[in-house]
């Protein structure tokens, strides 16, 4: 005979889920991007009423109301508006876009951000970008004991080669498999042109935590890229 699955067989939708079909209640044509590993990377609808808030306000009164979308926490903890990628005057479609970078403990996260673009009339129409779910409400200590000149001189020792210029280290935070850490960023490429890497140096002890071969996007040395969907792994 056939066999009824029982309510305690349907797997719970999870808080994400209940608050995108929230969001699905107000626009049923909401569009629902995710990468291939299941995080969410892009909405787009009719995802609130028109607003006569400045940009900022707006784009923030609109994500503190749907943090669980995001699976984010508080958003003055967990984010932090990244005013130089931001469009606060409409552009030619007659939209406005802020954007906003995920932190912790106040450092900018490495490549997981969030824009929220608006029209003419203040209505949200999409939200873009990642959030690292497993690194909200991590902390790191951001005070670096590593200076960035030290940082590059490990780089310079890691690559083994002359450099075509000096490196431009930048403050950030990176989840590994132990733990959220503070580091240092940047990109490094041989004089020969032989390879464009980007180099993460732990920011407290110097250790490299990751290196990524940027014309390929292959693993430069047996470690794993920080990309928006791959964990990293310490060294």
């Amino acid at each position: 005979s056939a066999q009824v699955a029982s309510a305690s067989d349907v797997p719970a939708a999870s808080p994400m889920d209940v608050a995108i079909e929230a969001l699905r209640a107000r626009d049923a044509r909401l569009s629902v991007a995710r990468t291939a590993d299941g995080t969410l990377c892009f909405l787009s609808g009719r995802l609130s009423e028109a607003s006569p808030l400045p940009p900022v306000e707006r784009a923030k009164a609109f994500l503190r109301g749907n943090l669980a979308v995001w699976g984010l926490g508080d958003l003055d903890r967990d984010l932090a508006v990244d005013t130089e990628a931001s469009v606060l005057s409409p552009d030619d479609a007659q939209t406005t876009h802020v954007s906003f970078r995920q932190v912790l403990s106040g450092v900018p996260f490495l490549r997981h951000d969030l824009s929220v673009h608006m029209d003419r009339h203040g209505v949200v129409t999409a939200v873009s970008g990642e959030i690292d779910v497993r690194a909200v409400g991590l902390t790191v200590d951001p005070r670096p004991a590593v200076s960035a000149e030290k940082a590059v001189e490990i780089v310079k020792l890691s690559a083994g080669k002359s450099l075509a210029k000096a490196p431009a280290p930048v403050l950030v935070s990176v989840r590994a498999a132990d733990g959220a850490h503070l580091a240092w960023a940047m990109c490094a490429t041989s004089l020969e042109g032989m390879f464009s890497r980007e180099y993460v140096v732990d920011a407290h002890d110097g250790g490299i935590l990751a290196v990524t071969d940027q014309a390929s996007s292959e693993i430069a040395i047996g470690v794993t890229p920080l990309g928006n969907v791959v964990e990293m792994e310490a060294l």
